[in-house]
């Protein structure tokens, strides 16, 4: 827990990978793990001569997340070259935009401990990714891949709101699912579709402070949560020797918990800041805001609000079906076809587990979901009991077998239940000894006996009954 004395200012500078098929300011294909360098040209590799071209759809989906985000949409901006020089930007310089962005003053409310918080978006603006490097300590080089130089990115800059570790997270959950509904983004953290620059710092007086520490291209919400913990208490320890602290650039060692001192921190006038005279301003029309202000998806809220009273699950759990656009989508396909009580039931407590526990993409779910609204309604017709069912969605979603496999597996052979109970009486006499004696209870334990040589595939209740109907006539 941190010291309560003092206050804490957050702030993120959240790069977006927009999801076009072609990167920004050239026609090369945006895409992963492709052999390195082989998706470039000469725009991308910044070679002399080359000039850039804007994509449009990064621009429609830079407009789409400013209006997500309810931000002001500037319908003239431009773009301004950022220099600096690093290994995997090949043009020396970034194009991005600096004065006059795309978009301002939105808004990302948050809630915790049900309190609602609102966190000011200050900045939406357009600009290409730089490349990769790649180290190689076992042959003590460093590798540089051009294939994501280039790639178009929102970035979305919040002001200092942000006050806990906490909130920090609901903020990165929040703006990631903002952005996965509106399809502006596949926000891949793994494939570093959503990065962030996290700017932190501590004051006494409750008075943003002049200091400042900004950590450097973070890619998980956990590494985040365990730096921004890190840097606090560091900053009030540093504050309480008496410590002059200054605006610097970290790094995060993941293996030591810990952020490290990369330089001091830059200021606009470091990077010569200039307009890019290869492209001409932005102008956005009023009649292309307005289209795609019109096709905007369902948010998150509005569709958790609708699934309580068009479904009649709980609030609870429309809240937690909804904050995923995927799982939302699926969920609606099952319910319009089975009861949607027992289907929220089920994704709740077995999908959602199962997802989480085998680290599986929501589309896992989707593949599947029509066999699984068949297994629920086999589960719900007595037909599969508790365990079998579950045994069954756990080898469908992780293992990808079918429905149809399982139950020709299950019942080859064709179950008999007068002839399993008969064996398991036989099977099992002092069971019989005890109910006779008076130990009805012993009758469970038989029909689990059954239950097991049924391998599952019988009604407990029906099993129940013709035991006591065998062992009367004993």
């Amino acid at each position: 827990m941190h010291n309560t004395r003092y206050t804490i200012h957050i702030g993120f500078e959240t790069h977006l990978q927009l999801k076009t098929d072609s990167k920004m300011f050239c026609h090369c294909k945006v895409t992963f793990l492709e052999r390195p360098n082989s998706m470039t040209c000469p725009v991308c590799l910044g070679m002399p001569g080359s000039l850039p071209a804007l994509n449009r759809k990064a621009v429609e989906l830079g407009v789409k997340a400013a209006l997500l985000l309810g931000a002001r949409i500037n319908l003239r901006s431009k773009f301004d070259r950022k220099n600096y020089f690093y290994p995997d930007l090949p043009k020396n310089y970034q194009i991005t935009q600096y004065d006059i962005p795309l978009a301002t003053e939105g808004i990302v409310e948050i809630k915790t401990n049900d309190v609602v918080k609102k966190v000011f978006i200050q900045r939406i603006h357009l600009e290409e990714d730089a490349g990769k490097l790649m180290h190689s300590e076992t042959q003590n080089k460093s590798f540089v891949d051009l294939n994501r130089a280039g790639v178009p990115l929102a970035e979305i800059v919040t002001a200092p709101d942000i006050s806990s570790a906490d909130e920090a997270m609901e903020y990165l959950k929040r703006l990631k699912v903002l952005m996965r509904y509106g399809d502006v983004s596949n926000c891949d953290m793994e494939k570093g579709e959503f990065r962030c620059d996290v700017n932190v710092s501590v004051s006494k007086d409750g008075k943003l402070p002049e200091h400042k520490s900004e950590i450097k291209n973070m890619n998980s919400f956990r590494f985040i949560k365990q730096a921004l913990a890190y840097e606090i208490s560091r900053q009030i320890k540093a504050i309480e020797s008496g410590e002059v602290l200054t605006k610097k650039t970290f790094g995060f060692d993941v293996e030591k918990g810990a952020t490290f001192e990369m330089r001091s921190k830059e200021e606009a006038m470091d990077y010569r800041y200039f307009p890019e005279p290869d492209l001409s301003p932005l102008i956005v029309e009023t009649e292309v805001i307005d289209k795609i202000r019109q096709n905007l998806p369902e948010l998150p809220d509005s569709r958790a609000l609708r699934f309580v009273s068009e479904y009649g699950i709980s609030k609870y759990q429309s809240e937690i079906i909804a904050d995923d656009v995927v799982l939302s989508e699926d969920f609606e396909y099952c319910a319009k076809r089975y009861n949607p009580i027992n289907i929220a039931n089920w994704v709740i407590n077995d999908v959602l587990r199962l997802l989480e526990e085998f680290k599986l993409d929501t589309s896992s779910f989707s593949k599947i979901r029509d066999k699984f609204v068949e297994l629920v309604r086999m589960f719900n017709d007595k037909k599969l009991t508790n365990t079998v069912a579950k045994e069954f969605l756990q080898k469908m979603l992780v293992n990808g077998e079918t429905l149809d496999s399982l139950l020709k597996s299950v019942s080859s052979e064709s179950i008999d239940l007068d002839k399993i109970a008969n064996e398991v009486i036989n099977e099992n006499p002092k069971a019989i000894a005890d109910y006779k004696g008076g130990k009805t209870s012993s009758i469970k334990f038989l029909t689990g006996q059954v239950m097991k040589k049924a391998k599952g595939m019988a009604d407990p209740n029906k099993a129940n009954e013709i035991l006591e109907k065998i062992l009367k006539g004993l």
